[in-house]
């Protein structure tokens, strides 16, 4: 599987613009750093697991936090490299190269996929299974959001253009859907925060 994800990724469109070319990726860009400002007020240690080129890592490392990124793909690794603030390495989400317990963060991408439209083959959960799997792996209050909530479709169908039209009522949206079990699974991307 990882070398699927690294064939996909690596030889896929530009990584390094994935969350800015659609509206989709821009209200996903921007819900996830809402999320995560919400409860990393103070700088912590981030391992940005299967981070590209440093999207996320960038802004995170700007705002004070250290930052190392693993990611499959060895080109994506060594643009994250040139990132001030951040470290990278290649490596595999199974199998981390770190100790437990030594960072405060970690930000996972992951999820069940037949790749009908060009993605890798994979899993993706809904709210209910990445919560019962956060669980299982140890961690204590767990918490998922939709991060980009029911309106992503709309935005990307509007096109570009529209999007710094809508994006305020987007946002809402995103937000709203989290407090319902059922509207949560409209976001294309989910986030767990967890102790």
């Amino acid at each position: 599987m990882a070398n699927d994800l690294a064939w996909h990724y690596g030889s896929g469109p530009a990584e390094n613009t994935r969350l800015s070319r659609t509206p989709h990726g821009r209200l996903e860009f921007l819900r996830t750093q809402e999320l995560l400002r919400q409860v990393l007020a103070t700088p912590t240690r981030v391992l940005d697991v299967g981070g590209g080129t440093g999207v996320h890592a960038e802004w995170l490392a700007r705002d004070g936090h250290s930052v190392h990124l693993i990611d499959v793909v060895p080109a994506h690794v060594d643009a994250a490299a040139t990132l001030p603030g951040v470290t990278a390495e290649v490596g595999d989400a199974r199998q981390l190269p770190t100790d437990d317990n030594s960072v405060d963060t970690a930000t996972i991408a992951s999820g069940h996929y037949d790749g009908r439209v060009g993605f890798t083959p994979t899993h993706w959960h809904t709210a209910d299974e990445l919560r019962a799997e956060i669980r299982a792996a140890g961690l204590a209050d767990v918490t998922v959001y939709g991060v980009e909530g029911p309106a992503w479709p709309a935005l990307d169908a509007a096109g570009a253009s529209e999007f710094a039209a809508r994006v305020d009522a987007a946002l809402p949206c995103a937000r709203l859907a989290d407090q319902d079990p059922l509207l949560i699974n409209t976001s294309a991307h989910f986030l767990a925060i967890a102790r």
